[in-house]
């Protein structure tokens, strides 16, 4: 896996008639308006300053600064990870509950699924995504399942570290240390930041690049309309697995669709989607996705992370938290044998005793869930 080469770099001022903040909740589509007329929406051709075309690679700067906006890469990833990647998100919408959309659903512009550690809206407490079915918590499947979460979020994250310019790279490293950030690791608390081992396809592999962002979302024919995400990164970044029509039977088959584009608005880039497309972007540049038809299919992963879930890393990892949210977790590890597990194993790791009792130690730190006071290695 090498870094992007001899690939198009272009350069790009706003469009035109950009006004900050004039599009803001407005949706995008193309060729035909799919909205009731409540629904505020514009044709996406009225905005377009350049298109990056299906079969197109590109790193896109800003002219006057040379600030990089995006890198659009296709079939860079290898078909059997594809794959596996396409069946873990159809899977996480059997698993999980979707995250609610704050549109109106009649819009029918499809779900995200959330994996890995949040801050609840609840109550902005740092814990596990616990967004599954009632009847598989706890279950075998569930942890089967898991895994597969945690190899897709590694191998992307490694994909887009080893293939996304510096600029990139460097802004993901900064924060991971900076805000000294946990890793989505399957309950593999305390594990290296080294040779992380994934279980990928009944087999066990290394990679070069520690497990990287704590969120990360799956993704069936979702579309948002124009908006901005003030996370703490400078990009977040997303694969295209796969794209395609339904059939009568609703069965996906080969082709392609007018929609589920993406749109860096500010700049008028229309990125055309394809299965098999990589690609990073300035989440607090204002961006959207153009309507998808009913008869369009688009499945895809991202990751990014969010203010609030390092805020309430901090406060995790200060002990400054409401006891009430402490509360909430020790039930949450007194319910899940896995990971109660997995924490007493890193913690006996970190505290240098392993002479010690289960008991003692569950009696001394399992209440404190993931407050690993003598964790000092980065916590992966």
């Amino acid at each position: 896996m090498q870094s992007v080469r001899n690939i198009q770099t272009i350069y790009i001022s706003p469009w035109d008639n950009y006004i900050e903040g004039a599009l803001i909740k407005t949706w995008l589509y193309e060729s035909k308006n799919p909205f009731p007329s409540k629904i505020k929406a514009i044709d996406a051709s009225s905005i377009i300053n350049l298109i990056i075309h299906h079969n197109e690679e590109a790193i896109i700067r800003e002219a006057n600064t040379n600030k990089l906006l995006m890198v659009v890469l296709r079939n860079q990833i290898g078909e059997d990870v594809l794959e596996y990647l396409n069946t873990t998100i159809t899977k996480m919408f059997d698993f999980r509950h979707p995250v609610a959309r704050q549109e109106d659903e009649s819009l029918n512009q499809g779900h995200l699924a959330a994996a890995g550690y949040l801050a609840t809206r609840q109550c902005g407490i740092f814990t596990h995504v616990l967004n599954l079915k009632k009847q598989y918590h706890g279950s075998d499947l569930q942890y089967r399942h898991e895994t597969k979460v945690v190899a897709v979020n590694a191998l992307l994250f490694n994909y887009a570290m080893g293939l996304f310019p510096a600029e990139f790279t460097n802004n993901i490293k900064k924060a991971l240390e900076e805000y000294n950030l946990p890793r989505l690791d399957g309950y593999n608390y305390g594990a290296t930041n080294k040779d992380f081992t994934i279980s990928y396809m009944d087999k066990k592999i290394q990679l070069p690049f520690p497990l990287g962002l704590c969120q990360a979302y799956a993704a069936i024919n979702y579309a948002k309309y124009n908006h901005v995400d003030y996370n703490i990164l400078d990009f977040a970044f997303a694969c295209c697995s796969n794209r395609g029509i339904y059939d009568n039977q609703r069965t996906i088959q080969k082709g392609n669709f007018e929609g589920g584009n993406f749109f860096l608005t500010k700049w008028g880039i229309k990125i055309e989607m394809a299965a098999n497309t990589l690609w990073c972007w300035p989440e607090k540049d204002e961006h959207g996705t153009t309507a998808i038809p009913s008869h369009g299919y688009q499945a895809a992963w991202s990751q990014n992370l969010a203010k609030r879930t390092v805020t309430a890393i901090e406060k995790w990892r200060k002990g400054t938290e409401n006891p009430d949210h402490v509360k909430y977790r020790q039930n949450q590890i007194a319910n899940d044998s896995y990971a109660a597990a997995a924490l007493l194993t890193s913690l006996k790791k970190d505290d240098g005793s392993e002479n010690e009792s289960e008991e003692e130690l569950e009696k001394e730190e399992l209440g404190e869930f993931m407050q690993l006071r003598f964790n000092n290695r980065k916590w992966c």
